[in-house]
């Protein structure tokens, strides 16, 4: 296997567009749907762990970036805004949680310089 990185001179747009083809191509899906198209340069990155899931969100983008994502696994939702070139971290404990039922108030979560 060879790791290729795609920058294509369309921007980040085409770049995301191509992985995306070829995730779905091979099977793959996230671990979370997006409430809200994300602007250019925002990643969201979940990892699941034993106990919790956490999310690490990174913009490179000059402005600030509504965040709105449900986690797959448990339903939770997770809505704020990713200040502009920030990183942030949220992260909460796996358990039943209704679809409905927001995950905010009980996510923990540091933005990062």
């Amino acid at each position: 296997m060879v790791d290729i990185s795609i920058g294509i001179g369309g921007g980040h747009r085409t770049g995301a567009e191509v992985y995306r083809y070829v995730a779905q191509r091979v099977g793959l899906s996230p671990q979370f749907e997006l409430q809200s198209p994300l602007p250019n340069g925002v990643l969201v990155y979940p990892t699941v762990l034993d106990d919790a899931v956490l999310y690490v969100f990174t913009s490179e983008n000059a402005a600030p970036a509504q965040i709105a994502v449900r986690d797959k696994l448990t339903g939770a939702q997770i809505s704020f805004v990713l200040a502009p070139e920030r990183a942030a971290v949220r992260w909460f404990p796996k358990r039943d949680v209704p679809s409905s039922q927001s995950m905010d108030s009980d996510a923990r979560y540091a933005e990062l310089p």
